[in-house]
């Protein structure tokens, strides 16, 4: 049994050179996500057979960044669905593309201000049996270039967002999802940036091309979501340890350990010595909406923390021995770096510490350590630690349904 996919609405959302974050001042962002929003306020779950989402980046530099890249844009659209109609959660197709070569020969042969012989030159590389790195350099040599990456390159880089109802014959737009593997001519879709779908010019729908596809209309794909973070500090480093679990895309909780149980002195002269645990919760600030599985834990953050621990502290023979309780106000700024496999976090936090001391004194060279007939209250409020960790996100791949 055959079925059809029929799109009455689509978004087009633009990105950024070599970014995977949704900007919506950025080119037609503002209108397409205005009236996707104002679709899926309107429209029953039930109603609607699945919501695909489609992204590619242009075909420029490193073929394995664009990989990732497209990636990455597929999960920000996803994250701004799921962050704002939890209830499609379960709809939501994705397809990653890779470099959106289709869509460049779409504008091409669509833009009737190229000669034909340009055009068939321009067609001749993207045809021609020789790896991605070689057609690019090659396209680079054409006196067409920087008309073809002015003018079309920046529309590559797009993610597409489609409501698909299921008929009796399967059926798919064109337009920005023609990159799917189709069967027939690929049809309906303008190199003039004012008869894209999704553009302000015309964001009422999707210009439909009867396609035969297969029943699926995106084939699954493997996704990577991040499950717990591992973090160091640099600054004290094999000391200490912190495990955060991001919840949702605006909160994280976290322990931490530290073990600076490192150094006594031979003749009992000096001493350093702690332990402590820590608990703490966070507020990573930036759009909802925007943010992706795996860039959750990244950008601005303030929280609260709290540790408890013990500690011997000695120098010149006189020493502390004691237990501490604390509670933090902490600032975070966290980064990604080779390209999100690691992260690269600073923090400086202020805290109140509540402290009973012993005393002791060493009174002979390797002696034994005496303690004082007398303890110590202590209270401290100021900064209290200043850490630049790396963190590394521990990952799980997933099955898209």
């Amino acid at each position: 049994m055959s079925y059809a996919h029929i799109a009455d609405t689509a978004a087009l959302i633009h990105f950024r050179f070599d970014d995977y974050r949704i900007d919506a001042t950025y080119m037609e962002n503002a209108g397409s996500l205005a009236n996707l929003d104002s679709l899926l306020q309107r429209l029953d779950v039930s109603s609607v057979d699945s919501v695909v989402v489609i992204a590619g980046a242009s075909p420029e530099g490193v073929y394995e960044h664009n990989l990732y890249l497209a990636g990455k844009r597929v999960q920000s659209v996803k994250a701004y669905l799921v962050g704002s109609y939890p209830e499609w959660n379960e709809k939501i197709l994705c397809r990653s593309l890779g470099e959106n070569w289709l869509a460049l020969r779409i504008c091409l042969l669509q833009d009737k201000s190229l000669s034909e012989e340009m055009c068939q030159k321009v067609l001749a590389v993207l045809d021609a049996d020789v790896n991605v790195g070689t057609k690019k350099w090659r396209l680079q040599q054409l006196d067409v270039y920087p008309f073809l990456y002015e003018k079309y390159y920046r529309r590559l880089r797009h993610a597409a967002v489609c409501l698909v109802y299921r008929r009796q014959t399967e059926m798919l737009p064109a337009g920005p999802l023609a990159s799917l593997e189709v069967t027939s001519e690929l049809s309906g879709v303008s190199a003039d940036s004012s008869e894209w779908p999704g553009s302000s010019a015309d964001s009422s729908g999707l210009v439909l091309s009867e396609l035969r596809i297969p029943q699926r209309a995106v084939q699954s794909w493997r996704e990577s979501r991040e499950i717990f973070y591992l973090s160091s500090n640099l600054l004290c480093p094999l000391a200490n340890v912190g495990v955060d679990v991001a919840l949702g895309n605006t909160w994280s909780m976290g322990l931490g350990y530290s073990y600076p149980w490192l150094w006594r002195a031979a003749d009992h002269k000096h001493c350093f010595q702690l332990l402590s645990w820590a608990v703490d919760a966070h507020y990573w600030f930036g759009a909802e909406r925007a943010r992706s599985y795996e860039d959750r834990l990244e950008g601005h953050s303030v929280g609260m923390s709290a540790s408890f621990g013990y500690y011997d502290f000695e120098r010149n023979y006189q020493g502390w021995q004691g237990e501490f309780a604390a509670v933090a106000a902490d600032y975070r700024y966290a980064w990604p770096i080779f390209d999100d496999r690691l992260h690269l976090q600073f923090s400086l936090s202020f805290a109140y510490l509540y402290s009973v001391a012993r005393p002791y004194g060493v009174p002979e060279r390797g002696g034994k350590a005496y303690k004082r007939n007398y303890t110590q209250r202590l209270h401290y409020l100021g900064p209290n630690a200043v850490e630049l960790s790396l963190v590394l996100p521990v990952k799980w791949k997933l099955e898209s349904r």
